[in-house]
């Protein structure tokens, strides 16, 4: 399983259009046939989102970044983001 673990800080007064497109977002890419799973919410830092999604596997992953759905809502997600996220990729090597 492929897993990636977003933080990313949303422009001041953006959190809640932030959070009703990612929502509609993360629906869709839930909806993926590689997708295994997407979460999603505030962390304590204000105007700070953790995203986890995982994927079958590498295509899977590539599928998503292809997808109509991410060329479309994509933009405009990224566009509320203040500053680049840091992004961790792994692969799980034991799920409990």
């Amino acid at each position: 399983m492929l897993t990636v673990c977003i933080v990313a800080r949303i422009k001041a007064g953006q959190e809640p259009a932030f959070e009703s497109g990612f929502a509609q977002l993360a629906e869709m890419i839930a909806a993926e046939p590689g997708c295994a799973g997407v979460t999603w919410g505030a962390t304590e830092t204000p105007r700070e989102y953790a995203i986890v999604e995982r994927y079958r596997d590498q295509a899977a992953l590539e599928a998503h970044r292809a997808s109509p759905h991410m060329k479309q809502l994509g933009p405009g997600i990224i566009a509320l983001f203040d500053g680049a996220p840091e992004i961790a990729r792994f692969i799980e090597q034991r799920s409990f």
